[in-house]
């Protein structure tokens, strides 16, 4: 049974959770560098804002009743994408590292030169060019 409740979570607690559900789903595509995150940050978003609204019935961290605040960062901590976008995920940087490797052996993610390639490589998708696989 749920505990019930008046007062709503600080400004401090909402800042919290919004750190905690950005990191949740930064790991979950990998990183914030990540071709991933790049192109399924926001489809995940949307899916924890369902997720959360169907486990607390708020469709916002400043409606949450204060006591109900371990139990989200539990809720948050413990949350992953559904496994139709994991798949996807997986696929897009599969696919990506192929891309890479044409033309070096690694590269670290926060380099500006990953960031190019990635850039360079959504169009590439996007426009339909060919000889990408």
């Amino acid at each position: 049974m749920r505990k019930t409740c008046t007062n709503t979570i600080s400004k401090a607690q909402q800042k919290f959770l919004e750190q905690l559900t950005d990191i949740t789903i930064a790991a979950a595509l990998d990183s914030p560098y990540s071709i991933s995150y790049r192109m399924l940050s926001d489809i995940c978003k949307k899916q924890f804002d369902i997720d959360f609204y169907d486990t607390f019935g708020i469709t916002s961290f400043s409606k949450l009743p204060s006591c109900l605040f371990d139990e989200a960062v539990m809720f948050i901590a413990d949350w992953f994408p559904d496994d139709d976008t994991m798949e996807l995920s997986i696929f897009v940087e599969d696919e990506f590292q192929r891309f890479i490797y044409r033309y070096v052996d690694s590269i670290p993610k926060e380099s500006p030169a990953y960031q190019q390639m990635m850039e360079d490589f959504m169009y590439a998708v996007c426009s339909g060019a060919k000889g990408l696989d």
